[in-house]
């Protein structure tokens, strides 16, 4: 899940005359948590949510990232659904204003 390096490899794969293949060594997030849940019914996986006072309205997290747990308020500002949030953070990553934090009281 570093974000960075995931991009470092994906340019270089591009850049590749040929074929590439980049191999990921972690499980996708949705699966993992449903897995946890089923292994753990106690198990809660972190929330994020959005600092108002941070977020600058670019809407990275909505157009580029394209995570389904953020929605747009009724006056523009971008939301979370916490129902459709499956807790992994990679979304904070994605918020060059850095308005994505980990939700308080939550892992």
């Amino acid at each position: 899940y570093n974000r960075t390096e995931l991009l470092k490899h994906l340019k270089e794969a591009r850049g590749y005359n040929g074929l590439a293949v980049i191999i990921a060594h972690h499980p996708c997030m949705l699966k993992y948590t449903r897995e946890m849940k089923k292994k753990n019914p106690q198990y809660k996986p972190g929330k994020v949510e959005i600092d108002k006072s941070l977020c600058s309205l670019q809407k990275t997290c909505l157009e580029e990232f394209a995570c389904p747990s953020f929605a747009i308020e009724e006056d523009g500002s971008v939301k979370v659904n916490e129902d459709l949030c499956i807790g992994d953070g990679s979304c904070i990553m994605s918020c060059q204003a850095r308005a994505i934090k980990p939700k308080k009281g939550e892992k």
